[in-house]
C-alpha cells in the first residue's frame, strides 16, 4: 500500500501538530537531503497535522512539510494554517525503520525522531494512516510564496 497516490477532503486540527525532527531539507538543486541532520544550521523539521477526513470519523496524520527550525513554531507561519474544507493530495507511508544510532522517541512529546506511525498515531488518537502531502498543503512552499 505504501506510495498509493491519494486525494482527500477534509479539516486539519493545527492545534494537535506534531514534527519529526531534527531534520534536513530535500533540495532538488542539491540533489539530496531529507534525512538525519548532518549540518545544524539547515535543520529543522516535518510538521505532521491530523487531518479529519470529510463525511468519515476518520483522522489520519498528513505531512505538510518541511520547515526550517525558525518556523516549527506554529505562530510564526500562521499564514500557512489553512482553515476550513481543504483537499489535499499525497502519497501514503509506512514507519521507518529505527537504525541502532536513532534515539528513542521520548513519550508524551511532540517532537518524533523517526517516521513511527504507530507511536504517532497513539499519541494523537488518529487513525494508523500517514499522508505525505505532494500538492495543495505544502508549508515551505505556502511559506516562502508568502515572506
Amino acid at each position: 500500500m505504501e506510495y498509493r497516490l491519494v486525494k482527500l477532503t477534509g479539516v486539519y486540527d493545527h492545534n494537535r501538530e506534531i514534527y519529526i525532527a531534527p531534520r534536513s531539507p530535500v533540495t532538488s538543486a542539491h540533489g539530496s537531503g531529507g534525512g538525519l541532520v548532518s549540518n545544524t544550521s539547515t535543520h529543522g523539521a516535518h510538521v505532521i497535522t491530523p487531518f479529519k477526513v470529510s463525511d468519515s470519523d476518520t483522522t489520519i496524520l498528513v505531512d505538510r512539510g518541511w520547515v526550517p527550525k525558525r518556523l516549527t513554531n506554529p505562530q510564526t507561519r500562521l499564514q500557512a494554517q489553512l482553515s476550513g474544507e481543504v483537499t489535499v493530495t499525497g502519497v501514503l507511508r509506512n514507519s521507518e525503520t529505527r537504525n541502532a544510532f536513532s534515539p528513542d522517541n521520548v513519550l508524551d512529546s511532540k517532537i518524533f525522531q523517526v517516521r513511527d506511525i504507530e507511536a504517532m498515531a497513539n499519541f494523537l488518537k488518529t487513525a494508523p494512516v500517514y499522508l505525505d502531502a505532494t500538492s495543495g498543503v505544502c508549508l515551505f512552499s505556502l511559506l516562502t510564496n508568502s515572506l
